[in-house]
């Protein structure tokens, strides 16, 4: 019998190819955008669950009373000493990103910027593939390195390297082990780990009472079946045991210790001091929804079409039940032909993601290949998805029609069902309403994007280069600053030139800074380091109370300048009298007031910040030149380069693309829900037109009499589409209350938003029925000139 039915099925499809594609193509690229979000959603979801401890692991954070946010890093000695108190931790290892260094290997050198230092057990703790070299041992002497695969090749072109030496600050260090590379879902990608003995020898016996140096990654490996909310609840008598003097009250009133679970860090983690940037469960669940309101669209498309289909066929019911055809046999029938359906969808679809899976890659920043696709979780949820959707829409045609008495058959095959006529009109309204919910939000996506990206600032962002300082030029800025200034200043187009460690788009720390005087207090501020005195005219900052940074002014040798917010955040009625310390070591007055900029991302309200003039050490040179001629600048500062460090790396970036930079998760958002929704909308009038056309096959002869009869093609144009453009003004309306309501929770993320104007939700809704008129007026124009004497012969 199933053979039976599998034949009708396929003559089925040969009589009606172009509707058997119309359908079948709609769930098609549904499942396929279904297919590329799970992609997506699976990698974000994976984040560091290759670690074989991954349950057990757990990242030990700290909150203070003076910041909003807790700190990814911790003090030194902390982990050691949570792990001698409590027997329930297994193992306690810390890891220290030092930023980026220039990694040397004869003519051969690179700037690495996924280096870090970490514990001699870090290889116990965390799985990494080690296959040269012994992991216990790799990272427990000075000057030992583990490096990664593809680390390996870039500079040796082999990976039997172990014990060969690369050249880092100018002192070898020594390969101890080489390691796969890690897979990109991990918040902590590195591909050279340096031995935190090194370190410790650097920095001498101090570290192990530095309690609130914030800036070792620690992580604790907890016995199988451990409390972590035990453990947590036992921490704040530890703290006030151990950090006695740190603070004048007693230490766990100012500060608190927290576990964090390594696999929540990337999607729930967005704290002071992250390694890299982490993800956001907004966003999975946002793509989420979106693959879910696509499929939607698909699934509503095809029942559509294969219920209005199945009405044109109640006279092959009643014709068939008359000769004795029981209803499981016609039940059978239609549920095998709706299921072939949507196994020709699922065939389409995977033939778009094998044709668009290279553009997904760029559009989604993730490495996905063909063959992740027949994992056993993605090939079960494909077979699911498909029998789910041949069967639901199947179910109208199988269950309803099939229950009519013949009779009836022959009485409905005239003009369909009521309860048909009114489940395709829900559904059209419900695809139409979901297509307008993802192109709103598409919009108002880009526009605070746009609004993000020409914002004032404060600052002005455009026209300024920074360059790397490494190695020799950082050595000669450091002692003939003025050398190089001089040389750059020659060219006309250079307007100012400034050393700065900090720079707009990149988190500036917060530590904390000593206000004198009568009313002495201390104050936990964002504090910009490495900054000379040309940094207000090269980043264009406002000055508003004071005076800039003046190498003229002998008390300028260490000095301050405050934003606006620190001001009110101290409380100062005379800032410029006043004297700031920071740490012990730096101490002078307080020169002048800038206005507040947005050093941060506009997700942030401004925060309280301070500017030391410190220009040694830093890393970045800000160039702000006056004109367009950008080559022409960056030639000449390339040239200034290698006259006074030849062979030095020369790496620039333009400070508005490091501003933007910021924005990196909204764009992706930002594209991935105006494709989604260009699809949706696109399936939405696939669906339409499908019906359109089904609509003026059935009203053929009606059309045929109305013309013998003097309408006009206006009238006949307007008659068919009246109705479809009626449900897709309602689903207009419908949709308004939902997207408001995700935009609201969208734009809560950000301390400048745009306003949610009514205006664009109207333009919105008008574009939708405009592209619904086109879509159904071709069917409605078609039907309108066709002759009428042989539409009225055709009935």
């Amino acid at each position: 019998m199933i053979k039976h039915d599998l034949l009708s099925a396929f003559r089925s499809i040969r009589k009606r190819p172009g509707y058997a594609l119309l359908n079948a193509g709609g769930l098609g690229v549904g499942l396929a955008s279904v297919f590329f979000i799970a992609l997506f959603v699976l990698h974000e979801l994976s984040f560091d669950r290759f670690h074989e401890n991954s349950d057990n692991i757990y990242r030990l954070i700290e909150l203070t009373t003076e910041t909003a946010k807790p700190w990814a890093p911790i003090g030194y000695p902390v982990g050691p000493a949570v792990k001698s108190a409590f027997p329930e931790v297994r193992a306690v290892t810390r890891f220290f990103p030092d930023g980026t260094v220039v990694v040397k290997k004869g003519d051969i050198q690179f700037r690495e910027s996924n280096f870090a230092y970490a514990d001699s057990n870090y290889f116990d703790v965390f799985t990494y593939d080690v296959f040269e070299g012994n992991p216990k041992t790799a990272l427990s002497q000075v000057q030992q390195l583990a490096i990664s695969e593809s680390t390996a090749l870039k500079y040796f072109g082999r990976t039997d390297v172990v014990g060969e030496a690369l050249i880092i600050y100018d002192i070898d260090f020594f390969v101890s082990a080489v390691f796969r590379d890690l897979p990109a879902a991990t918040h902590q990608p590195v591909d050279i780990l340096m031995s935190l003995t090194t370190f410790r020898t650097r920095q001498g016996d101090g570290l192990d009472s530095a309690w609130t140096w914030n800036g070792f990654h620690t992580y604790l490996l907890l016995d199988p079946g451990a409390s972590a909310t035990e453990l947590e609840s036992k921490l704040p008598a530890l703290i006030d045991r151990l950090m006695q003097g740190e603070y004048t009250e007693l230490p766990s009133t100012k500060v608190s210790f927290h576990l964090q679970p390594l696999t929540d860090i990337h999607l729930y983690s967005d704290l002071e001091k992250e390694y890299r940037t982490n993800g956001n469960m907004i966003y999975v669940i946002v793509f989420s929804l979106a693959a879910l309101f696509i499929l939607g669209i698909a699934i509503v498309n095809f029942i559509n079409l294969s219920t209005a289909r199945a009405t044109t066929r109640m006279f092959e019911i009643g014709v068939r039940k008359s000769f004795g055809a029981q209803r499981s046999a016609i039940v059978r029938q239609f549920m095998v032909e709706s299921i072939l359906h949507s196994v020709l969808g699922l065939c389409i679809a995977v033939l778009l993601v094998l044709v668009l899976l290279p553009a997904f890659r760029t559009l989604s920043e993730i490495s996905v290949e063909p063959a992740y696709l027949l994992r056993p979780e993605i090939l079960l949820g494909i077979i699911s998805l498909t029998l789910v959707t041949g069967v639901l829409a199947g179910f109208y045609p199988a269950i309803v029609l099939s229950g009519f008495r013949a009779i009836d058959s022959f009485q409905a095959s005239r003009g369909g069902t009521k309860r048909g006529v009114l489940l395709r009109k829900a559904l059209v309204i419900f695809q139409f309403s979901i297509s307008i919910v993802l192109i709103t939000l598409s919009l108002f996506v880009w526009k605070q994007l746009s609004f993000m990206r020409s914002a004032e600032l404060g600052f002005d962002k455009e026209n300024v280069v920074a360059v790397r300082l490494v190695d020799e030029m950082n050595r000669l800025m450091n002692n003939s600053p003025d050398l190089v200034r001089d040389k750059l200043l020659i060219h006309s187009d250079i307007i100012a030139v400034a050393r700065a460690g900090n720079l707009p788009g990149v988190r500036i720390g917060v530590n904390e800074v000593s206000l004198g005087g009568q009313d002495a207090a201390n104050y936990n501020l964002r504090v910009a380091l490495g900054i000379d005195y040309d940094c207000v005219d090269a980043l264009g900052l406002e000055v508003v109370e004071g005076r800039a940074f003046s190498r003229e002014a002998p008390r300028d040798s260490m000095a301050w300048l405050l934003n606006e917010a620190a001001v009110e955040r101290m409380g100062l009625r005379d800032p410029t009298s006043r004297i700031l310390t920071l740490g012990g070591f730096y101490k002078g007055p307080i020169v002048g007031v800038v206005k507040n900029f947005n050093f941060a991302s506009l997700r942030d309200a401004i925060e309280p910040l301070s500017i030391a003039l410190s220009p040694w050490g830093a890393d970045n040179l800000a160039i702000r030149y006056s004109s367009a001629q950008a080559p022409s600048v960056l030639e000449h500062v390339r040239r200034v380069f290698d006259e006074l460090a030849p062979g030095s790396l020369f790496e620039y970036t333009f400070l508005a693309d490091q501003v933007d930079a910021q924005y990196r998760q909204e764009d992706r958002l930002a594209n991935v829900i105006a494709y989604f929704s260009l699809l949706g909308i696109f399936v939405a009038c696939l669906g339409i037109f499908g019906l359109a056309a089904f609509s003026a096959s059935q009203r053929t002869r009606e059309i045929g009499v109305r013309k013998v009869l003097g309408a006009s093609v206006s009238q006949i144009i307007g008659l068919l589409s009246r109705e479809t453009l009626t449900l897709v003004f309602i689903a207009s309306i419908a949709s308004i209350p939902l997207a408001y309501f995700l935009l609201d929770k969208w734009l809560d993320n950000f301390a400048y938003r745009i306003s949610v104007s009514p205006v664009l939700f109207v333009a919105i809704a008008f574009g939708v029925l405009f592209i619904a008129l086109l879509t159904v007026g071709a069917q409605a124009w078609r039907a309108a000139v066709s002759d009428p004497v042989k539409a009225i012969r055709s009935e």
